[in-house]
């Protein structure tokens, strides 16, 4: 049995019996882990270990792994720093499930992808300062950046059919030909005209941390059409 240390975000709690938790944590690495607190929630206890199981904050983990098992044993729990502004009400903590809950069901048993698990980080460590931008260019930057480390990532910056550059004229997003698509090229049934502007904005919302989000220059309109393109995309890809 091997010991192990974690930094790592709670998904989910269940309570079992009636003093012990089982948590599934996002964990550094990018792995999904499901950890038993025995006791957890414990009267008896003086130093209760719930109190430190906070959701959107950065936890440590220390737990023991046994492979045959599905869910391994906690040793400890601590608080690595706070993302307060997460949990700041019901209707605040849903929005952040929804982020969480999106970027974990793109990682699947003995997959790893560190690189989504920083991205969720980083839109939590950021919650305050992102409450400037709007829902729509957050959720969409997100998708977008996510997506891409997961290796389904849309083509934004050539086009998705023939390769070869967009000219910002006559464009259209397709989910089936895998991205934008140039004004040369046929399009498929499924493509959404999209502007100039929209086009540059999709390379912005990948290429920059979320606090620079409210720099990008587009309407309320484009925004929900990014959204709408990310979604569909998602769909397609995902489902």
């Amino acid at each position: 049995m091997k010991i192990f240390k974690k930094q790592g975000l709670i998904i989910s709690k269940t309570r079992i019996r009636a003093t012990s938790l089982i948590v599934r944590a996002f964990c550094e690495d990018g792995t999904i882990v499901s950890l038993l607190f025995k006791g957890a929630l414990s009267s008896h206890k003086g130093d209760s270990t719930s109190k430190y199981l906070l959701p959107y904050a950065l936890l440590e983990f220390i737990y023991y792994e046994k492979e045959t098992r599905q869910v391994q044993t906690a040793s400890t729990v601590s608080i690595i720093e706070d993302f307060p502004a997460a949990r700041m009400d019901y209707e605040t903590q849903l929005v952040g499930a929804k982020f969480l809950k999106r970027a974990t069901s793109l990682i699947k048993q003995g997959q790893a992808y560190p690189e989504i698990f920083d991205i969720t980080l980083a839109l939590f460590r950021n919650w305050q300062r992102s409450k400037k931008v709007p829902n729509d260019t957050i959720w969409a930057g997100f998708l977008l950046k996510i997506l891409t480390f997961a290796g389904f990532s849309p083509a934004i910056d050539r086009c998705a059919i023939c390769q070869g550059q967009l000219s910002e004229r006559n464009l259209a997003f397709s989910p089936s030909a895998g991205g934008i698509v140039c004004g040369k090229c046929q399009k498929p049934d499924d493509s959404i005209p999209i502007s100039k502007n929209i086009f540059k904005t999709l390379q912005y919302l990948l290429g920059n941390p979320f606090p620079k989000y409210d720099k990008a220059n587009i309407t309320p309109q484009e925004q929900a059409k990014i959204k709408e393109l990310m979604e569909k995309f998602w769909l397609y890809h995902i489902g």
